[in-house]
């Protein structure tokens, strides 16, 4: 799951390459929806690499798709708008491991959206910080 700032891909998509990066994961490829993030060339220069990037109509529009170098090593993170409450973001995240692979990204947003519990009614604080990448 990833909650960025904007939706500038092109300033948002570093911090995530270069924590893959570090935990092992060559990122060569981006597949993204055009109508979730603002426009981006073909490439991004990222971690002294280039990263080739591709936008479609048809992918989930809170879904960003990290594909590596043989093509097979793939990472789909659910996206949270950066406009979204924190108790959406803290729900989504907490609930992303129970939902099977049949749900698509904008379901699972829009579930953790529609949520309200009497817990929402107590939380003075927000239950997900942001953390640098």
């Amino acid at each position: 799951m990833w909650w960025p700032r904007s939706n500038d891909l092109g300033a948002e998509l570093p911090a995530v390459i270069e924590s893959l990066d570090r935990r092992g994961f060559r990122t060569e490829w981006v597949s993204f929806s055009r109508q979730t993030w603002d426009g981006t060339g073909q490439q991004l220069l990222i971690a002294g690499r280039v990263i080739r990037t591709s936008s479609y109509r048809a992918i989930d529009p809170h879904m960003v798709s990290l594909s590596g170098r043989d093509g097979r090593a793939r990472i789909d993170l659910l996206v949270v708008p950066p406009d979204s409450p924190a108790t959406t973001a803290a729900r989504a995240f907490s609930r992303i491991v129970d939902w099977d692979n049949h749900v698509t990204a904008s379901d699972a947003l829009a579930a953790a959206s529609s949520e309200w519990t009497h817990e929402d009614e107590l939380m003075s604080w927000p239950a997900v910080q942001a953390v640098p990448l």
